[in-house]
């Protein structure tokens, strides 16, 4: 059954709860009551969403679903900071540097 193996992957919490209300209307015994519909739900989070779910013993699938938009959007915040904040290193550019072997180079300054 396609409901049992629901997973959020690459969809937003949105469009998983789309895809999960409208899957779990042919899983009714799954889902009939509140606190099993909201577990099966987070159990199908992304983990790093999941995680900070967990925490706040939720039991109401309407809390469930703000708190996962809440926490999937900070976390979108967190990776749009860190973009801008570590933009890439520049290399330094040095004049050019006699390198050991290099033919114009000799050591002591013998003529």
């Amino acid at each position: 059954m396609k409901f049992r193996k629901l997973k959020q992957r690459l969809m937003t919490v949105n469009q998983y709860d789309v895809k999960f209300t409208q899957l779990s209307r042919y899983a009714e015994k799954l889902v009939f009551e509140e606190e099993k519909r909201m577990k099966r739900f987070v159990r199908g989070l992304k983990s790093e969403i999941e995680s900070k779910l967990v925490p706040f013993q939720l039991q109401i699938y309407s809390q469930t679903m703000e708190k996962s938009l809440k926490v999937e959007r900070h976390m979108q915040e967190s990776q749009d900071v860190r973009g801008k904040e570590l933009p890439a290193p520049k290399r330094p550019r040095y004049p050019d540097i006699p390198r050991f072997g290099a033919s114009n180079f000799r050591l002591g300054g013998g003529t």
